[in-house]
């Protein structure tokens, strides 16, 4: 799982903090390209196979099924990915939501074998603006902090021992190797990449921003609505890059004037809690 998943769903757990939610929280995905000792201590990792989790045989005897069933959870929030679950969700007799970003018609139909089944999830949320028939809600984009919870410039700045009236420019990538090196070539100047590994201090980066004269990234989803609601839209160079189910081309094509009143985040936070029961 890319790096832009976990940063979905902690930007959801903080909605959820921010709320005043002082129940349990699980979250489950494949092994991440965050470090295991910045994940938060509620995510567990499982291993996703496709065949065995469709398998009305074998669905139950994976690892996804066996955490979930223990934990017993009264509402379900999935990201994206709704195969994996498509067996075991009826036996968690629960309320649950799909979350999605942009995706192609074609990943809300499944295989003729395991057909997508709206009827699952009482929402199907957008949390960008694009339009599939199965939506049924809409909401702006989930971010990981809001503006006031920003650092102040000065401190990216101190991090990376930059001088007074030096630029500093900030480059981004957590998606396939080689694209951070492909955003790189392209800038003329002092660059200072951020790395899990080196920089576990700034993780999550998005508070570090507004320290950045000037930002090259991917029109991923976490980085291209992080620059739109953190205000640092202005100062950021996108480098779209291709992928399956994701279209950065179409995000900085249509939504580089697309309005963010709330972050979706804590738009999504209220909604659950407004939610009858243990939550």
């Amino acid at each position: 799982m890319g790096a832009g998943h976990v940063m979905r769903l902690m930007a959801v757990e903080r909605g959820l903090a921010r709320a005043g939610y002082e129940g349990e929280i699980l979250a489950l995905g494949p092994r991440s390209s965050v470090p295991a000792s910045l994940l938060p201590d509620w995510w567990v990792e499982t291993t996703i196979d496709a065949k065995a989790h469709v398998d009305p045989l074998q669905a139950f005897s994976t690892k996804t099924a066996g955490v979930l069933l223990d934990f017993k959870p009264d509402f379900v929030l999935v990201d994206q990915f709704w195969m994996p679950l498509v067996r075991i969700l009826p036996k968690l007799d629960c309320e649950a939501w799909l979350m999605l970003r942009w995706c192609p018609p074609i990943w809300l139909e499944g295989p003729a074998e395991v057909p997508f089944q709206a009827e699952q999830y009482s929402r199907i949320l957008a949390d960008e603006p694009f339009d599939l028939p199965a939506i049924t809600h809409e909401i702006d984009p989930t971010v990981i902090c809001n503006p006031e919870q920003m650092h102040p410039p000065e401190a990216l700045r101190e991090y990376c021992g930059v001088r007074e009236g030096q630029k500093l420019i900030l480059a981004m990538q957590a998606g396939v190797e080689g694209e951070l090196n492909d955003i790189a070539q392209t800038i003329d100047g002092v660059v200072f990449s951020p790395s899990f590994e080196r920089d576990p201090d700034l993780f999550p980066f998005a508070p570090w921003l507004l320290g950045a004269d000037e930002i090259h990234t991917g029109a991923g989803y976490n980085a291209f609505w992080e620059s739109r609601w953190l205000g640092v839209f202005d100062r950021t160079v996108f480098h779209p890059f291709k992928r399956p189910i994701d279209n950065q081309f179409w995000r900085v094509e249509r939504c580089s004037s697309h309005p963010v009143e709330e972050n979706g985040a804590d738009v999504l936070a209220d909604e659950i809690m407004r939610l009858s029961g243990p939550i």
